[in-house]
């Protein structure tokens, strides 16, 4: 069977409000529930730069009745029964201190609260996480570059923090990674450099499947072409 597994910026609160609506249906309009949202959904909910995403990471409570709203949704609109889920719990970038330093998003429904990751915590898990066959280097970019349009830029200072914040310490991300970021902050104009990281991104998760990667391979490269 074939899934809908593409979320953008115009849907994904379009779900999240039958998402909401489904759980306040089992819980007959009980306890409220408060949802984190991180990764690539975080990024549509806060930037413009992202087209789509394949899924909607998320920390939330161990909840019989949200897996029960989430497997109803997912079979009235033909989504990949995974559309809502926790995997990044089993990941390099995975905090509990995402619930500390996440902001507001949106409630719906009165009993569904929805926040999200953003700005230098978004590039401190993003760091962590380092996929080249991902869009994490891309996405550190397009963060970067929103920010610098909307006079808000984002420091190395607060980077780190952010990294100690969620991390309690530095080293948890590689230092080929703590290059990568200074370099690019050393940049005026990030442009060209993200549409080159994009690129690499994409021919590297075509070929993910038929070779092994070297995690490092895209950090190389973009580090060269910082360098020339």
């Amino acid at each position: 069977m074939l899934y809908n597994t593409s979320f953008n910026k115009s849907n994904l609160d379009y779900y999240l409000k039958e998402l909401a609506y489904e759980f306040r249906k089992l819980n007959r309009g009980g306890y409220p529930i408060e949802m984190i949202i991180v990764g690539g959904a975080a990024i549509l909910a806060n930037y413009g730069f992202r087209d789509s995403t394949t899924d909607i990471d998320c920390y939330a409570p161990i909840e019989s009745s949200l897996k029960m709203a989430i497997q109803r949704v997912g079979e009235r609109f033909g989504l990949d029964p995974h559309w809502v889920n926790s995997d990044f719990k089993n990941t390099a970038s995975y905090s509990p201190k995402v619930v500390e330093f996440s902001r507001h998003y949106r409630d719906f429904n009165h009993t569904f609260s929805v926040r999200v990751i953003t700005g230098a915590y978004l590039i401190a898990m993003k760091l962590v996480a380092a996929r080249t066959y991902k869009y994490d280097q891309s996405d550190i970019l397009g963060i970067l570059i929103e920010h610098q349009r909307q006079l808000e830029p984002i420091n190395l200072e607060m980077i780190q923090k952010a990294v100690l914040d969620l991390y309690e310490k530095l080293d948890v991300v590689k230092p080929e990674m703590w290059k990568f970021i200074e370099d690019l902050l050393k940049i005026e104009d990030l442009e060209e450099t993200y549409l080159f990281s994009r690129t690499l991104e994409i021919s590297n998760a075509e070929i993910q499947e038929f070779i092994h990667l070297d995690q490092t391979d895209n950090t190389k490269e973009l580090l060269q072409m910082l360098e020339i």
